[in-house]
């Protein structure tokens, strides 16, 4: 997880950021975390065969810009939330 490339005022402390699996080297899963100000942001991708699969959990206040492989980047607002792609590598 990241901040967009370009932060404006609106992600100070994580209101808004960006997370972007980018699987490979041969790892078949990772999970993370990080605290900011509005609470938990979790991460969490798993590789079964060419498939990838994404759970995030958003805190209350907050925004994320979701990128999974192989898909169109989409916006997550608070909540746990799973999306499927195509793992690269």
């Amino acid at each position: 997880m990241r901040l967009p490339r370009n932060p404006d005022a609106a992600s100070a402390g994580y209101r808004r950021f960006v997370i972007a699996p980018r699987p490979g080297g041969g790892l078949t899963s990772a999970a993370a975390r990080h605290d900011c100000l509005h609470g938990t942001i979790r991460s969490e991708w798993r590789r079964h065969g060419d498939h990838l699969t994404l759970t995030v959990e958003i805190p209350p206040g907050t925004e994320a810009e979701i990128q999974v492989p192989g898909g169109e980047p989409t916006v997550a607002g608070p909540g746990v939330h799973t999306y499927t792609g195509r793992a690269a590598g």
